[in-house]
Formats: C-alpha cells, structure tokens, sequence
C-alpha cells in the first residue's frame, strides 16, 4: 500500500495544486459549455430588425415576391408548388397558417425546429430577421389566401457556415475533453513553477544536513516572489551556518594549541613533584592522571582539527594487509592484557587509495572502543561487499548502544552514558575523530546492534581503487 499512497497525487504539493487549478478550470469549462449552449438553444428562433445586407437580399428577390402569392394560390398542391419554386429560385419559401401556426416548407420540419418562432414572427407587424439554426428568415413579407386559410410568407436562405458551432452539435463530448485537455497543460505549468523551486530548495536543504553548508540556492533566490525571499533567506542561513562553524572550529584548534604550553609546564611540574615526593604519592598520581588525560583530549581535539580542514594527507595506494596485521597483534595484546578474547577473519587483501595511516589510527580507534566496552569478545572481519568496496565489521559482547543514540554516536563530544565514559576516561571524541577519518577517505561508517554478540557492530566501507 505503500507505493499506492506515493502514487496518490493529493499526497505531494504538486499534485494538490494542479489538481486544484485543473478541476477549478474543468468546473469552469463545464459550466461555460453548458451556459453557452443553453443560451444557444435559448437564442434559437431569435428575432431581429433587417441589416443592410438583408434588406439588399429581400430588394434582390422582389420580383419573385410579387409574383409568389399569385402563383401560390393558383397551386393545386401548396406543398409540391413551395417545393418546385424553392428549387427553381434557389430560396427556402416557406408558409405559416395563421389559424394554427402550421408550417408549409419545402425542408422537413424537423430541420426548421419549433413552429412557435414562425408564429412570433407572424404577428409582427412588417419584416424581421428570423434565425433557426443553419437558416435564417425574412418575414411576414406576404399574406396569402389559400382554400379560405390565410398564410404569412417567409423567404429563407441558409446561414453563413460556422465551422466552430457545427462540430460542437455534433461532437459536443469531443470538444469538451479538448477544452480539457488543453486547460490541463497551463495548470501542469502553474502548478510546476510553484513546486520546482520548492523542490530544489528541499534539496539543498538535506545538502545542508548531511554537513554541506556550502550548498545554496542561486537560482532560486533569483525570483521577485516570495519563493525567491525564501531561497534569499534559506542562502543567508546557510552562510551564517557555515561562517559560524568555521570560527568555532578555528576556535577549537587555537584553544587546543594554546593549552600546549600550559600542559607541558604541568607535565614537567609533575616531574619535579614526583622526584621530591614520590611517584607513588597520591596526589601525585592522581595529578599525572588528570594531566594525561587532557593531553589525550587536546591531542584528539587537534586531530579533530585537522580532519575538518583536511590538513596533512597523504594519499598513496596499499593494500589492507598492509595496516590490519599490526592493528590486529597491537589489539590482541589490548584485549590479553584485560582478559578478553580477540575473533580475527580477513581473507584476501584487497587495494585501496588514501593516507594509509590515518585509515589505520581509525580502525585501531574503533577497535580500542570495542575491546573497552566488550565483556568477553570482540570480533573484527572484513569482506568484499561488491566488486567496488571493501567492508571491515567490529562487533563486541558489551552493553551495546540504545537505538536512538546509534547516528550520534559520531558526533563530537556525544558520550551515551556520561557516568561510564567519565571512568573509561572518554569524552565523546574517539568515534568522531575516526568517522571524520573515513569520510575523508571516501568511505563511510555506520553503527548498528549486533545480532550475533549482543553489543554495538561498527560497519566501515572504503572503496576499492586496483592500481592500474
């Protein structure tokens, strides 16, 4: 039902505007159809006064005038005498008893329509101009007496051709799907200008959320409307964003190297402590433990540092046995030392591009993490993936990682648990600085639970580059 509920056009913004202008346009289309054509047949049988044209058509057949009512009351047969004139004078003739509005013509009546227009015309007192669907009439222009009844004459002609009205009598369901089908395109070009740029930003939106803050709008912000206030807005954010991260990343790594100095007088002063008191004296070991710790952190911060602004990489080809065999011995002596079981499998080695070292501090990094949390076991593995990729996977027996703090486990200074990673020493760094890592090289990282061991399963992928 999923893909059903895509389909559904009411679901996107698209959709609803276009069908709103569309069926907007198809009400109006429908109505005016019906409108005109009620009008039409309201129209049908309409009088009017002689025009010039008229007037110069009924000059032209005076003759044939004079000379109707004498030759028609002389006719044995009305009709067979309206016939042969009208096809001998190429006029309609035709005759409206005044006693009951019959009418006398040469065509079927069918064609003429209701006999109520003849009868309104009759009663005027001199000539009109009478409009019946493809003819069109003058008169009363005579009266005739035939066998006792009195008969008004009118002289037709047929009308001018209209094309556009007689394809609508006879196709008038065509017409209207044309006139919708039309109406369809300037609405799918409305509904399109409002959507797109709507869209694009909507793109460059989730740019910007995957951590490309340099991703704006130009285009769209070049519109006079609202949309294009917008785009101008969502640019001017994203600009602020980018500028605001700069400077506290700038800020980080000054602060970072200013406390160099600072540490390293605290460092030589624990020395000359420790010489005069002891190494094992209590305050100097707990000071020498505070002081290694923040010379880690701002070793990590200062990694962190470089890996934003990308500084001193050295891309080379290697091979991934080339790193993993001294991860793997350094890790299995970790993991010996505290009493716990390293499961190692890799199969073949497989080429890579990038800076081999720091590839390798990354994978120790995470590593490290899972010796640190696992209760028994930690398992490393890698394979192929597919023909473009190699994947290393790290599991481990530990408590694992709640659902909702896996896709922050990355971020710097995240800690899930502050309490444990306060005892282990952590700060929320190790993680980031390796996923920071990966990403540089191409690659990506995920974290998800392990289903075999029961603790956290960290995927790496790196693509595959054969040296040609």
């Amino acid at each position: 039902m999923n893909w059903l509920s895509r389909l559904n056009p009411a679901n996107h913004l698209f959709g609803r505007i276009f069908l709103w202008f569309w069926i907007t346009l198809i009400l109006v289309v429908t109505v005016t159809a019906f409108a005109t054509r009620e009008i039409a047949r309201n129209q049908e049988g309409s009088l009017s006064e002689l025009n010039e044209s008229q007037e110069h058509w009924l000059e032209e057949n005076q003759r044939l005038l004079a000379r109707l009512p004498a030759l028609l009351e002389q006719s044995r047969d009305l009709a067979a005498a309206l016939d042969r004139l009208s096809k001998r004078n190429r006029q309609l003739i035709v005759l409206v008893r005044q006693r009951d509005n019959a009418l006398i013509s040469p065509v079927p009546a069918r064609e003429l329509g209701d006999s109520k227009a003849f009868a309104r015309a009759s009663a005027s007192d001199e000539a009109v101009m009478l409009h019946i669907r493809h003819f069109e009439f003058i008169g009363p222009i005579n009266k005739i007496t035939y066998n006792g009844d009195t008969y008004s004459l009118f002289l037709g002609r047929m009308a001018r051709p209209n094309p556009l009205r007689e394809f609508r009598e006879q196709y008038p369901l065509a017409l209207l799907t044309l006139a919708l089908i039309l109406s369809a395109v300037p609405c799918f070009l409305l509904a399109r200008s409002l959507v797109k740029p709507l869209t694009a930003l909507g793109r460059h939106a989730r740019q910007m959320g995957a951590g490309n803050l340099q991703s704006k709008d130009l285009h769209t912000a070049l519109r006079g409307d609202e949309i294009g206030q917008l785009a101008r807005e969502f640019n001017q954010m994203a600009t602020h964003l980018e500028d605001m991260l700069e400077r506290q990343k700038r800020m980080l790594s000054d602060i970072s190297h200013e406390l160099r100095s600072p540490l390293t007088r605290m460092q030589v002063a624990v020395a000359l402590a420790e010489n005069e008191f002891g190494e094992d004296h209590p305050l100097c070991k707990r000071i020498s433990k505070e002081a290694g710790q923040l010379d880690t952190m701002l070793g990590q911060l200062l990694a962190l540092a470089r890996l934003e602004s990308q500084q001193s990489q050295r891309y080379s080809h290697f091979q991934t046995s080339d790193i993993l065999s001294q991860i793997v011995q350094d890790a299995e002596f970790e993991a010996s030392a505290v009493n716990k079981h390293l499961i190692s499998e890799f199969g073949d080695s497989a080429p890579l591009y990038g800076d081999a070292q720091l590839i390798a501090s990354a994978l120790e990094n995470i590593l490290r993490n899972g010796i640190k949390y696992a209760k028994q076991s930690i398992a490393v593995h890698a394979n192929l993936p597919d023909d473009q990729s190699w994947q290393l996977v790290i599991e481990d027996d530990g408590p694992g990682v709640a659902e909702e703090h896996l896709t922050k486990l990355f971020t710097p200074f995240y800690r899930t648990s502050e309490a444990r990673d306060r005892d282990s020493g952590g700060v929320g760094l190790g993680l980031a600085i390796a996923a920071r890592a990966i990403h540089a090289n191409g690659g990506n990282i995920s974290a998800m639970r392990s289903t075999e061991y029961g603790g956290l399963r960290i995927e790496v992928t790196l693509p595959l580059h054969p040296v040609s």
